[in-house]
């Protein structure tokens, strides 16, 4: 077997990404010029969500051939181990009444099936345009877990061994590995989701246990930005930040990134680098190099709504704003004069200040703290918030 050496990155698609497929081939063509590469790979967009539907409804057996033959629509040109796993996801379907812990783990089982039919469906894709490839479940491949959905940890130190003999299996027949995200295997041998948007998790995690050089999350239009672009328009770019400010961002509730991916990153001292599919120019480094030159970030929690089952959202609720940056000090003393002339209450978080504003002054109190404008000019407000 020849010698092979160490990864150069790990490059893990998200499901936003998955959408452009040929933008994604590109983007995967581009890195494995620039050295070894290893895919993860999360269920392309709404699949998971459209497994979470068919679950919760009490026809799921009687719908699971029409919901089966859905779900290879959306993957076209699936290969033959694709529609196996389809076939087993009917018979999953067809078994999902039963007793609470056997329909626990069928769920769990259920539910990782967008994952692996997307890993077998990319992993085809990528080898039809030249660049061989073969799907790897994280789970056969000795990814363990402990603990359950947001709460679950990957035990890199247990997972170690077995799934770098598996990468390294792949990658000594000339292949690029496609790794599923979102789900390991707990050391009872069981299926075990980690909670929406853990691809992300299982990438770094992956990267560190094979000692990559680099992580990259490929995300479907954009890459970090001061100011969530679902609320402003136009905020800057984050071009760095620190792993802290990254990890504390995730806990917040910084929908780019679950905090859990840092860790493993940091640890090891592998950089992490999250960019957009839309464009290779919009590019953020999260590192130990960065500290000193962390931004200001702006994370916003929306209140729940104010009757069970409904999204709307009265005028007169509030929003929290959780700013974070290069400590709590440079923060407050940011804030400080926007809040006393507005009159919006602080409070301490553990690495940031807290606004409480109401939903109606919500926009100029993004714009003001919106400091900088990228290229596309000056911050605007979106036309769906």
């Amino acid at each position: 077997m020849r010698r092979l050496g160490r990864p150069h990155r790990v490059l893990k698609l998200g499901g936003a990404a998955l959408e452009f497929p040929q933008r994604a081939l590109r983007r995967v063509r581009d890195r494995t010029r620039s050295g070894s590469l290893l895919v993860v790979v999360s269920a392309r967009a709404g699949v998971t969500d459209s497994l979470e539907r068919v679950l919760s409804q009490r026809s799921a057996s009687g719908r699971r051939h029409q919901f089966a033959t859905a779900l290879a629509r959306r993957h076209p040109g699936l290969p033959a181990l694709g529609h196996l796993r389809l076939a087993e996801l009917e018979a999953l379907l067809g078994r999902a009444s039963g007793e609470d812990r056997s329909r626990q783990t069928r769920r769990e089982e259920i539910l990782a099936m967008g994952e692996r039919i997307s890993a077998i469906w990319f992993a085809g894709l990528l080898t039809r345009s030249g660049i061989p490839s073969t799907p790897l479940d994280s789970d056969g491949a000795g990814l363990r877990v402990r603990g359950r959905g947001a709460r679950a940890r990957i035990d890199i130190e247990r997972s170690r061994a077995r799934f770098s003999a598996a990468v390294r299996r792949v990658r000594s027949a000339g292949s690029v590995p496609v790794i599923t995200g979102y789900f390991g295997r707990t050391g009872g041998g069981s299926v075990r989701t980690l909670g929406r948007g853990s691809s992300d998790y299982v990438a770094g995690a992956v990267a560190a246990m094979v000692r990559a050089s680099e992580a990259e999350l490929v995300k479907g239009r954009d890459a970090l930005r001061v100011i969530d672009p679902a609320l402003l328009l136009g905020a800057a770019t984050v071009p760095r930040l620190s792993y802290r400010l990254a990890a504390a961002a995730g806990r917040a509730g910084w929908a780019v990134i679950d905090p859990r991916t840092v860790n493993p990153l940091r640890r090891a001292g592998i950089p992490l680098r999250i960019t957009s599919l839309a464009s290779e120019r919009v590019s953020s480094l999260v590192s130990n190099s960065a500290h000193e030159r962390d931004p200001f970030l702006v994370v916003v929690q929306s209140p729940r709504p104010a009757r069970r089952g409904s999204s709307r959202l009265p005028a007169s609720r509030a929003r929290e704003l959780t700013v974070l940056g290069p400590s709590r000090a440079a923060v407050l003393a940011r804030l400080l004069p926007l809040a006393e002339r507005l009159r919006l209450p602080i409070r301490y978080g553990r690495d940031s200040i807290v606004l409480r504003v109401p939903t109606r002054r919500l926009r100029p109190v993004l714009e003001a703290l919106a400091t900088r404008t990228d290229s596309a000019g000056a911050a605007r407000w979106p036309r769906r918030a």
